[in-house]
């Protein structure tokens, strides 16, 4: 498991947008664009407004309609607020020290973060993907 925030951005971003039937494997199909969207960054993305943010899934290749877009979009900035500067550091140090029940209760935490958005983000953790 890589401890750096562009790795838990990258995993939270994909587990996040793998909802509504749309697979994991389709999410980590994006990751070049998602990455050169700045979808990762998310000392970046806490500073977007949702309409950018919801330009950028578009433009990164996410098909989902408008309102799962929009909903992701605006989860997006919420994780993204959450785990930016301190927060980010806090949710590694907990993965870092293996406190996995803790983080997630931070994951959790967060609107839109719940129990399928987390196992796909531990899997994709897990697989460093």
């Amino acid at each position: 498991m890589n401890f750096s925030a562009g790795d838990v951005a990258s995993a939270l971003v994909k587990a996040m947008m793998s909802v509504n039937g749309w697979p994991l494997y389709k999410s980590c199909d994006l990751h070049d664009a998602l990455e050169q969207e700045g979808l990762f960054d998310f000392e970046a993305v806490a500073q977007l407004d949702q309409e950018a943010i919801f330009d950028r899934l578009k433009r990164a290749g996410y098909t989902k309609s408008d309102f799962v877009v929009g909903l992701v979009a605006e989860r997006l900035k919420a994780a993204a607020v959450t785990f930016s500067g301190k927060g980010m550091s806090a949710l590694l140090q907990l993965e870092a020290k293996g406190r996995l029940q803790e983080a997630d209760k931070k994951l959790n935490a967060v609107r839109g973060i719940g129990p399928h958005v987390i196992k796909g983000y531990r899997f994709l953790r897990e697989e460093g993907a």
